[in-house]
């Protein structure tokens, strides 16, 4: 199956890959992720890139590749000499470009915390270049009601390091929404970890990034990540591979700082802990259903029903099931 790629964020990806030494002499050395248009048995095969160059523009496009008729056109040297145009400042990033970019997706009606902790923890990193991600640079409405600025369009975006999906009732539409499922794929293709928190994994899940692995969530939905293939597991913070998961809500500060610590090491991630004044002592043992009185539990469900049943028939929706 022939498709093109109108975006340049499929290119920005295998620009990553050949950074990493991924794709040595036209040939990409591992899997090869982009959207569902490669074959799953042919992942980890030796895929040739074909490389070409379009004189009008830096934007990638098709020809033709052996494994499942997809081929990805993208010429580096393209990126290299750029000096003028709409991509040049995103994608000219050589070796003495050292700074991890992490991106976090931004939507309408997140739960601003599940966005908020994991910046403020991942904005005190050395080098980081934090991007809060979304279709457009008009302000974002939170749940809650605070508006919050993207800094990086769904096109624009570079080649991320990391990737984030937060959550919170906005998630509900992206696990059916193309565009942004999409985008996570492929930067998940080139990204050193792909990551979320609270009821992102579901996000995570819809486009298909969690099959066969561990994961959590928030613990009203994490049961909804076995639709997806995933093994839910029952743990503030979950690594499995290059994908990290969080807990609900304020679980994305533990989820952040053990990034950072993948990232920087332990006495960066220690740092930044003691600078924030990370110590939770909650006044109340009510921070999980196994703690929670049974009374609290019960009426935190019974607000909490209507919502879950659009999870529920969403999820059924894009798996099937």
């Amino acid at each position: 199956m022939n498709r093109a790629i109108p975006s340049t964020i499929e290119a920005a990806a295998l620009c990553k890959m050949a950074d990493r030494g991924q794709i040595v002499d036209g040939i990409l050395d591992g899997p090869l992720a982009l959207d569902n248009a490669i074959d799953p048995e042919a992942a980890g095969a030796r895929v040739p890139i074909i490389l070409t160059s379009r004189a009008d523009s830096v934007v990638t496009r098709l020809a033709s590749c052996a494994v499942a008729g997809l081929v990805v056109a993208w010429k580096r040297r393209a990126v290299a000499r750029a000096d003028s145009g709409p991509y040049s400042a995103a994608y000219q990033r050589g070796p003495a470009m050292t700074n991890t970019v992490i991106g976090l997706l931004l939507f309408p009606n997140i739960t601003q915390l599940d966005l908020t902790g994991p910046f403020e923890v991942f904005a005190k990193m050395p080098g980081a270049d934090v991007r809060l991600i979304w279709k457009t640079l008009e302000p974002v409405r939170a749940e809650s009601g605070m508006h919050i600025l993207p800094n990086t369009t769904l096109t624009d975006c570079p080649a991320l390091d990391v990737i984030v999906v937060p959550g919170g009732p906005g998630m509900n539409p992206l696990m059916e929404d193309e565009e942004v499922l999409s985008f996570l794929r492929v930067q998940a293709a080139g990204a050193r970890f792909v990551g979320s928190v609270c009821t992102g994994a579901l996000v995570l899940g819809a486009a298909g990034l969690l099959r066969g692995k561990r994961a959590t969530s928030h613990w009203s939905v994490r049961d909804l990540l076995a639709r997806f293939g995933a093994i839910p597991t029952n743990r503030r913070v979950v690594r499995d591979g290059n994908t990290m998961t969080g807990g609900g809500v304020t679980a994305g500060i533990d989820f952040a700082l053990t990034m950072v610590e993948e990232l920087m090491g332990k006495p960066v991630a220690e740092g930044i802990q003691l600078g924030i004044e990370y110590a939770p002592a909650p006044p109340f043992n009510a921070g999980t259903p196994e703690t929670a009185p049974a009374a609290v539990l019960e009426a935190v469900r019974a607000r909490g029903a209507a919502l879950r049943a659009v999870r529920e028939a969403i999820v059924g929706r894009v798996t099937g099931s």
